[in-house]
């Protein structure tokens, strides 16, 4: 798991030597690493303001850290599988958490304190806030207890009332990950060999890219909409020009690792693109050109 700062000077990175590690954009440097989880760091996210990191274990914990000392601040225990999706609120007060357990957790930031639980699942891998953090977006993977519902959805849930407002059907595999767009009136999905997307409000699908030969594993959003940029098992990294809201094929390729792309994300400014893969590499490109502008090696696993 890899994501830009706030700003976009550092890289926070997760991986399976169980560390969490911040990197320095502009030199590659490693600045510090966090250990601490006792097992894989499955997802990683830095909070709005850039002072804290959150990450989310197969441990079951969730960890917030401090990310001028490198610290860890709390840990979180509620969880009883392995925690897969962590990302904070837009104005960083709260955490959602997603884990196998099959629960999706919102807490509060500063305390630790539960908010409250979602409970339709039996493996989350991806939960993400709205930006105006009235919603969440869940990766609903497998049949409930009553086994009443098809399995592999993206679900949409208001945070106060704690229900499920929309359900957006369409992938044959698990969804592996899932964004709201930065106005909140889409979102995207990740599984299969496919990128979906769809209107969030009504849970229509809006359009379907296909191109990856492998699972798609990880996708994002640009800052301003247009594009999203997906990583996959089959190594690659693609961009996609959805501001139309018609098909269209990517607008190039990026292949520049090993094996499986695990996590991709734009940075802020939208100038940059970073991906995390089981090859132990993280790699920054420029999100114009295409072009690898490094690479950051440190992760032993």
């Amino acid at each position: 798991e890899v994501t830009f700062s706030p700003d976009g000077t550092r890289v926070v990175s997760a991986s399976r030597d169980n560390t969490v590690k911040i990197w320095d954009v502009a030199t590659g440097a490693e600045v510090c690493t966090m250990t601490g989880h006792s097992d894989n760091v499955l997802s990683i996210a830095f909070s709005p303001d850039g002072k804290r990191v959150v990450s989310g274990s197969k441990d079951n914990r969730v960890k917030l850290w401090d990310t001028t000392t490198g610290t860890e601040v709390c840990t979180l225990r509620a969880h009883s599988g392995a925690v897969r999706s962590v990302i904070f609120s837009p104005d960083g007060t709260r955490v959602v958490s997603g884990a196998s357990d099959p629960h999706v957790i919102i807490w509060d930031a500063k305390t630790g304190a539960t908010g409250c639980t979602l409970t339709d699942h039996t493996l989350v891998f991806s939960a993400a806030f709205s930006p105006d953090g009235k919603r969440v977006v869940t990766a609903a993977n497998g049949s409930n207890d009553s086994g009443d519902r098809s399995e592999n959805l993206v679900e949409i849930w208001d945070v106060k009332t704690k229900s499920v407002v929309c359900t957006l059907k369409g992938h044959a595999g698990e969804v592996y990950s899932v964004a709201f767009s930065p106005d909140g009136t889409r979102v995207v999905s990740g599984a299969d060999e496919l990128v979906k997307l769809w209107n969030a409000e009504t849970g229509a699908e809006l359009l379907t890219l296909s191109g990856h030969s492998n699972r798609v594993m990880s996708i994002s959003f640009s800052p301003d909409g247009k594009r999203v940029v997906s990583g996959s098992a089959d190594g690659q990294v693609k961009i996609w020009d959805v501001e139309t809201v018609t098909e269209v094929w990517q607008a190039f390729s990026l292949p520049g690792h090993v094996t499986q792309v695990r996590s991709i994300s734009f940075s802020n400014d939208g100038r940059w693109i970073v991906s995390g893969s089981t090859d132990t590499t993280v790699k920054i490109w420029n999100a114009a050109t295409g072009a690898e502008v490094c690479m950051l090696k440190g992760h032993l696993d």
